[in-house]
């Protein structure tokens, strides 16, 4: 599960091709299911706004998501297919501001994206296998 500054809710996986929202300060708990087009491999909501779910599924197709309403807002094509085995290196999520990036371990690049519409900005080609991704930022005026 994760959380967003200033938000009340966590999202979290549900079983393989579902999401879920809990607003734990609810009095009935506040569930919400959100079942997704295929099995995913990895999301993340975006930490600072979060006005987003992003989702990456099997086929490669990165998902954004309104958590407040379940609905998918946008989505693209980002990586190829990925076995779902748990011996395989698969795609995973970071965002911060403006952009959410998602690494591709086959090809070795990383994808740079528009948090809003998921238009690729760029794609950066890293050396290995990139499996995991953390977003940090900074104003250059505080830390």
């Amino acid at each position: 599960m994760t959380g967003a500054t200033g938000f009340t809710f966590v999202a979290g996986d549900f079983g393989l091709d579902g999401m879920v929202i809990v607003d734990p300060s609810a009095a009935d708990g506040d569930f919400q299911f959100i079942a997704l087009p295929a099995r995913r491999m990895d999301f993340n909501l975006h930490p600072e706004s979060g006005d987003r779910l992003f989702v990456i599924v099997e086929d490669g197709t990165l998902l954004g998501i309104n958590p407040l309403t379940g609905t998918i807002e946008a989505q693209t094509r980002v990586t190829g297919r990925y076995a779902m085995d748990q011996s395989t290196v698969r795609p995973r999520i970071a965002s911060i501001g403006p952009y959410v990036a998602v690494s591709d371990p086959r090809t070795g690049e990383v994808a740079i994206l528009d948090a809003t519409t998921l238009a690729e900005r760029q794609r950066i080609k890293v050396e290995g296998v990139p499996s995991d991704l953390l977003a940090i930022g900074g104003d250059g005026v505080s830390h």
